[in-house]
């Protein structure tokens, strides 16, 4: 994926200005500020076409989706420890197992 480096123009301009006013609040900087928003949107546009088109999302099946997002939250609040977690996830496998005509298959869930 691409980085945030093709606004690095955008993001120095608005950075002078701010220096130039300083940093006040409504500044005449705002149409900087929006160039500089525009350009990041548009690369975050970008790398979101590109791994649409370039990778292969799969969503769990829709009893285990629920579980997808339990493993998630518990893994945030035990700092991505997955130990923390093996129970979740082996119940996860096991319905995916018994859920999926092709038990090989990715499973991945980005919305919860």
């Amino acid at each position: 994926m691409s980085s945030q480096q093709p606004c690095k123009t955008q993001q120095q301009k608005y950075r002078e200005c701010l220096e130039k006013y300083n940093y006040q609040p409504g500044s005449k900087c705002s149409s900087l500020h929006q160039e500089y928003r525009k350009c990041i949107n548009a690369q975050y546009d970008r790398d979101d076409k590109y791994l649409h088109d370039n990778y292969r999302v799969v969503l769990p099946p829709e009893p285990c989706r629920s579980m997808a997002c339990d493993i998630q939250d518990c893994l945030e609040k035990n700092g991505y420890r997955g130990e923390k977690c093996k129970a979740l996830l082996q119940r996860f496998n096991k319905c995916v197992k018994e859920n999926t005509s092709d038990p090989n298959d990715g499973h991945q869930n980005d919305e919860c």
